[in-house]
């Protein structure tokens, strides 16, 4: 009877269970709002533009994986041996979703262009930067 309570308490906390509770992190609304904030059909050719749109999106699962469950073991090791803490991370990410939005608001085309080339060029130092 003990051995049945105890896997069920597993069962019940564990990862598939939270995830069929919670559902999918694509269907949160938070990251519907993400979604749709940063969709800007002038930009939906540019390459540049994809690349950092799908880091914020797949940030966005990161963090609400590591919110979630914790860093996962292969996270933390990654982590250590880089001297980081996962709050670099989000403090990068929160970084990039502001310049992208500034990035959005800009109306003169040629600017938006530069502007969105210095945020991938920024983005990039601070990956390569953690080596």
């Amino acid at each position: 009877m003990d051995e049945m309570i105890k896997k069920e308490d597993i069962e019940f906390g564990s990862r598939p269970h939270l995830e069929k509770l919670l559902g999918p992190i694509t269907d949160m609304k938070a990251y519907q709002i993400d979604e749709k904030a940063f969709e800007f059909p002038e930009l939906e050719d540019n390459i540049v533009y994809q690349k950092l749109k799908q880091r914020v999106m797949k940030f966005f699962t990161i963090r609400e994986e590591e919110r979630r469950y914790g860093l996962t073991e292969k996270q933390k090791n990654i982590n250590h041996n880089a001297g980081i803490d996962f709050t670099f991370w989000i403090n990068v990410n929160r970084a990039l979703k502001k310049l992208l939005r500034q990035v959005l608001r800009s109306h003169d085309p040629k600017m938006r262009e530069k502007h969105l080339n210095k945020v991938y060029a920024w983005f990039m130092r601070r990956l390569e930067s953690v080596g």
